[in-house]
């Protein structure tokens, strides 16, 4: 599902065919433990190699970055869940 969010802010900014792939990456990269500028930097590094405008970046970031933030809340309400339920 973060995937496909991802891919939807995506689509309108670039026609290139490494887009899903793209996408994929940075999925896993907002679900993993990168922060701050390190993070910033990678997300830059993919747009770029999606040829995505600096203008069109303005707005995908931040939408990036809550799409990270909801990951990772989701998946600490699924920990919490396992714990509770003893899995």
């Amino acid at each position: 599902m973060i995937t496909q969010s991802v891919a939807a802010f995506l689509q309108p900014h670039t026609s290139s065919p490494s887009m899903p792939l793209v996408a994929r990456a940075m999925c896993c990269l907002m679900t993993g433990d990168f922060s701050g500028e390190d993070f910033d930097k990678v997300l830059n590094a993919q747009l770029d190699s999606l040829a995505i405008s600096p203008q069109a970046k303005q707005g995908i970031i931040p939408a990036l970055l809550g799409i990270a933030k909801l990951a990772k809340v989701q998946s600490q309400r699924y920990v919490c869940a396992a714990l509770s339920l003893g899995i």
